[in-house]
């Protein structure tokens, strides 16, 4: 088997590993009213459910309608004290809001989304980012 053979394989094993743990979470549900930006691509306003897990790197934002869905590559961040409420934060340059945030219930951890590029360049351009914060709620199972 080549090198890259097994990278593949590796990789393949990992996702595949890490994938579970976030689809098995609870669902947190967000009313988020302005458009937003996650890495690249653009979020209309709406209703969204969060899959997340205070010890994964990976986030899965899903529109409420299941018309979207994608995973967020993220970084651990800690907080002073527990959070008891599910949030999710944003910074906003201008009129452009950037997911920033999430954070967990029941937690010290939270989940930090790497800045883009536009981010960085409106970030050099003006001001430092105004914070938004959105609580949320854990969403309900169907019966």
């Amino acid at each position: 088997m080549s090198l890259f053979s097994k990278i593949v394989k590796w990789v393949i094993v990992s996702g595949t590993c890490m994938l579970p743990a976030a689809y098995g979470q609870t669902p947190i549900r967000v009313a988020i009213p302005f458009t937003f930006h996650v890495h690249d691509q653009e979020f209309p306003s709406g209703e969204y459910l969060v899959k997340a897990s205070a010890g994964q790197t990976v986030v899965l934002l899903q529109g409420a309608d299941h018309s979207r869905a994608q995973f967020v590559l993220t970084n651990a961040v800690q907080s002073p004290g527990l959070v008891e409420q599910p949030k999710f934060m944003f910074d906003r340059y201008g009129t452009e809001y950037f997911l920033s945030q999430v954070w967990l219930p029941g937690s010290y951890t939270g989940r930090q989304v790497p800045p883009t590029r536009r981010q960085m360049e409106l970030a050099r351009k003006s001001a430092a980012p105004e914070t938004t914060t959105l609580v949320a709620a854990i969403a309900k199972k169907k019966p």
